[in-house]
């Protein structure tokens, strides 16, 4: 039988009504090592969208996803701390099959604090994404008339991580920390129309505890993204559009802190002179009157985290930060955000969370382009008992741009979980 709209979203309310979607069972398998213990774990959810592709033009559907996962970890509480996950997502679409797709993930962290001067820890990770939102969209560009032959897709790509951070106590109150970072993200799908990109940052900062819970310090961190041309670049020829490759080099110096203010406030943040230079970097689009683009940009960066508790039930949250990123396309942006975000406790049966957000992105050098993206959200919690729990979440997101056609998302997800 052909599915319906009317029909499918009878299947979500009785999805809703019934709440039969088990979303996370582990069961920890403890080795003879009382510091160390083996997960296996089953999670599956149901979520509903009435915007698929992140388009101006919705498409609606309900999608099921099942995740296998196993970790291990050895060492708790020990000078040496080794752990590994990895995890599978089977990712299945009622009415848009050919969306259905596989994501793994995986996980290396390593640490060692002998709880003196020195703490090493270095991580590692895999993660593979499927989504669309205002940076990374479907084929058509959210432009019907441009791409009117392409159908709209899903865009996969492949984030590879790794970095190594130590921090070092010079003396009772001045200390000091310093690391490296990777970052590789590939493409798996249109790679016609993205760019490849590699990452290296190396952040360095001294600290000095001014009170007994208040550190204040300098940081200095300096980032090489290496743009790869878009697969296809080389069979264009001057006349057409194509995305650029190029370098661009960011520097940050500024003041940070972190630190416990009072006994409910914590805090931690920096704020300083950002700078970034765009080398090498080529506009082969039929408007353009320069082949080269060589250009640099300045402008105040900061980073923002503090929690405050409301009550012993309840928290609250804030993240912020304005800094440097690079598009999907090559695009040079500077992006600012907030994010306030609320949990607690009603009862000892009863948890909620709610948050807002809003960013600013400003498409550098791209046609001044700037996009305002909104979200809030909201989710309930039933814990009959310690090992299971009852979830229902809404989460709503909007995209105004000059430069795209403006969409807006709504999800809705259920959750049953059980925890052994």
């Amino acid at each position: 039988m052909k599915v319906t709209k009317k029909n499918k979203t009878a299947a979500v309310l009785t999805l809703l009504l019934s709440a039969a979607s088990l979303s996370h069972a582990a069961i920890p398998l403890y080795f003879p090592n009382e510091n160390s213990y083996l997960t296996f774990a089953l999670s599956t959810g149901v979520t509903y969208t009435d915007n698929v592709f992140a388009n101006h033009i919705k498409v609606d559907d309900l999608m099921f996803s099942v995740t296998p996962s196993v970790s291990i970890e050895t060492g708790r509480d020990a000078i040496n701390r080794l752990s590994f996950s990895f995890s599978e997502t089977f990712v299945n679409y009622l009415d848009n099959t050919t969306l259905d797709t596989q994501l793994a993930s995986a996980r290396l962290a390593y640490s060692f604090d002998p709880q003196s001067r020195l703490r090493v820890d270095v991580s590692a990770s895999i993660d593979q994404l499927a989504q669309n939102d205002s940076i990374y969209w479907g084929s058509r560009d959210n432009n019907e008339q441009e791409y009117p032959e392409e159908p709209r897709k899903i865009i996969r790509r492949d984030y590879y991580a790794a970095g190594i951070d130590a921090s070092y106590n010079l003396s009772e109150k001045l200390s000091t920390s310093f690391g490296f970072s990777y970052f590789n993200e590939h493409f798996g799908s249109l790679r016609t129309r993205y760019n490849d990109r590699q990452i290296y940052t190396v952040p360095l900062s001294l600290n000095y505890q001014i009170f007994e819970k208040i550190h204040l310090g300098i940081s200095y961190s300096y980032s090489h993204t290496r743009i790869d041309p878009d697969w296809n670049s080389k069979n264009r020829v001057p006349g057409t559009q194509w995305f650029n490759p190029g370098t661009q080099v960011s520097h940050f110096i500024g003041l940070s802190t972190r630190g416990s203010y009072t006994a409910k406030l914590s805090f931690r943040g920096n704020v300083g002179f950002g700078y970034q230079s765009v080398e090498d970097r080529y506009d082969f689009s039929p408007n353009s009157t320069q082949s080269s683009i060589d250009d640099s940009y300045s402008t105040l960066n900061f980073s923002l985290s503090a929690d405050y508790l409301l009550s012993e039930k309840s928290r609250l949250s804030l993240t912020s930060g304005r800094n440097f990123e690079v598009g999907g396309r090559a695009q040079n942006l500077t992006s600012t955000f907030a994010r306030l975000n609320m949990t607690g406790y009603l009862n000892a049966f009863w948890q909620f969370n709610a948050y807002t957000s809003y960013i600013y992105q400003d498409f550098n050098f791209s046609n001044n382009r700037v996009d305002h993206v909104w979200g809030f959200g909201a989710g309930l919690s039933y814990l009959p008992v310690s090992w299971s729990r009852i979830s229902l979440s809404y989460r709503y997101l909007r995209d105004v741009s000059n430069r795209i056609q403006d969409f807006n998302v709504n999800h809705i997800m259920l959750s049953i979980e059980f925890k052994l």
